[in-house]
């Protein structure tokens, strides 16, 4: 997979490559799926059709590692109504290339997605709000190592409820290196249970105070 320019592969041809994968995800939408757990299924196929063998957790860590990557393009609808367009323009010259590329499409790829951090992105859209069982909570280690073993390097931080010494916390915020790992954890439900050393954890969308209704 090399580019024109024979450096390296472009936006436009790492979307070219995936076309397959691309419309596998599109056709789930059609048939009625939401487009996170779409966009895991996918993912999933991808990873697995490179992989034999493999356990569940290393799936989890496949479905995040191909988000985290090549994913970001294949799942971008902008990017591929941009190339949509292009392709139609260069068809109606000839089809020899006659259409200038556009400058996202002409990009170089360079793989993995930079940390929404780093770009600036408001962390809340890849944050999620978690509560504990009362009596039965969950230290910041443990939410950091179940996270890690099954979704590999996904955390930017773990914030918990400040409270006063000796009482114990009830709520915390989850903020993910990617607004793509929070949608996962969810699968598409407004709420959902987690088992963490034989405690529960319950997570959902994290909204901004000034944003609730």
């Amino acid at each position: 997979m090399v580019g024109g320019g024979g450096v390296g592969p472009t936006v436009r041809d790492v979307l070219a490559f995936h076309r397959i994968d691309r419309a596998a995800y599109e056709q789930l939408l059609s048939l009625g799926a939401s487009p996170p757990p779409a966009r895991n299924a996918v993912a999933l196929l991808m990873w697995l059709h490179r992989r034999a063998g493999v356990d569940a957790v290393a799936a989890r860590r496949g479905v995040a590692e191909v988000l985290d990557g090549v994913g970001a393009l294949v799942f971008d609808d902008e990017l591929h109504a941009l190339l949509r367009r292009h392709e139609g323009e260069d068809e109606e010259r000839g089809g020899a290339g006659g259409a200038i590329l556009p400058a996202k499409l002409a990009a170089p790829y360079r793989g993995a997605a930079a940390p929404a951090a780093a770009m600036g992105e408001d962390d809340s859209c890849r944050s999620l709000f978690v509560t504990f069982s009362k009596g039965y909570p969950l230290t910041r280690e443990e939410i950091e190592e179940y996270f890690t073993e099954r979704w590999g390097d996904c955390l930017e931080k773990v914030m918990m409820e400040k409270t006063p010494v000796g009482e114990l916390p009830s709520y915390g915020r989850i903020v993910f290196r990617h607004a793509v790992m929070a949608a996962a954890v969810l699968g598409g439900e407004r709420l959902v249970k987690l088992v963490l050393n034989g405690r529960q954890l319950w997570a959902r969308k994290y909204i901004p105070r000034q944003l609730q209704p």
